[in-house]
């Protein structure tokens, strides 16, 4: 059932929040690494050895990549775990999941608005 007007279950909510997080936190982590968001520029050092001055520049390139596999990659792995996940944690059955998982993927809201109802 996708629409219900019980009390949203928060134990799951919360509880899939703290184990998504992390996950989350090393793509960011991976994506940083493989495409530096921002590069070195200009580097300037002190006559007096004191210290430098350097100047970092946005990588566009670099930050596209990461975008564009952010929301397409990622967001179907969070989309997928999310709904699964939430419902794994309310007690409901594997197959009880994966049969949300598939109906989400084949709704056609533009053409059917109640395509998410129950």
């Amino acid at each position: 059932m996708y629409v219900s007007s019980s009390k949203p279950p928060v134990f799951a909510l919360i509880t899939f929040a703290l184990l998504s997080t992390p996950p989350n936190f090393l793509w960011q982590q991976y994506l940083e690494k493989k495409f530096p968001g921002y590069y070195t520029g200009k580097i300037e050092i002190d006559d007096d050895g004191k210290g430098a001055k350097v100047e970092k520049k946005l990588n566009v390139r670099n930050t596209l990549t990461k975008f564009v596999l952010d929301q397409t990659v990622a967001a179907l792995v969070n989309v997928v775990t999310f709904l699964a996940g939430v419902r794994l944690l309310n007690g409901e059955s594997m197959g009880a999941c994966w049969h949300v998982v598939k109906e989400v993927r084949y709704a056609q809201p533009h053409r059917d608005r109640h395509a998410l109802s129950p």
